[in-house]
């Protein structure tokens, strides 16, 4: 039996209960919209990367753009939509990366990259709840920033991998 026990605007959380192995056991899962994160290239090589207050730990965190999939809408518009809203820029060409689920023992919501080749200026569009500033760091200083512990962001250390690979798959 499911029961939706808390709901926001951003998060529902449901309660399931059902039977494993001849028990009844309980599950508490997060029901939240699927993200999408940008790998955002410009012509120069740069990556483009934002500086962002994150409340919940009260720090700032270098990131890749990422939001959520609004209802209605496809991965790839969501991700075209992130990187123009948050960076003001708009992607040439969005090629996907991957998809996982970010924590699968209690939410089913997915993960999605994209690599972002980017095209030109468009105009930024930040939520209320936002305070981004925009930094341009070049391969070897994404590196060196992971390295340092300058890049905290899970989803951000990823998406640098996963284009890593794509790059390296393009090259072979």
């Amino acid at each position: 039996m499911k029961k939706i026990v808390y709901r926001n605007r951003y998060l529902s959380i449901e309660r399931e209960t059902y039977r494993i192995r001849g028990r009844t056991a309980e599950v508490f899962r997060e029901i939240k919209p699927d993200i999408v994160i940008v790998v955002p290239r410009l012509p120069d090589c740069r990556f483009l990367m934002e500086r962002q207050y994150r409340h919940a730990i009260k720090k700032y965190l270098y990131e890749f753009p990422a939001g959520q999939v609004d209802l209605g809408e496809t991965p790839k518009t969501a991700a075209a939509r992130e990187l123009e809203e948050e960076t003001g820029y708009r992607a040439r060409r969005l090629t996907p990366l991957s998809e996982f689920y970010w924590i699968p023992g209690s939410s089913y919501q997915k993960h999605i990259f994209f690599y972002a080749d980017v095209a030109d200026k468009g105009k930024r569009h930040l939520d209320d709840t936002e305070e981004i500033s925009i930094v341009k760091m070049d391969g070897t200083s994404f590196e060196k920033a992971m390295r340092s512990g300058k890049i905290r962001d899970g989803k951000t250390a990823l998406g640098f991998l996963l284009y890593s690979k794509y790059l390296a798959g393009k090259q072979s």
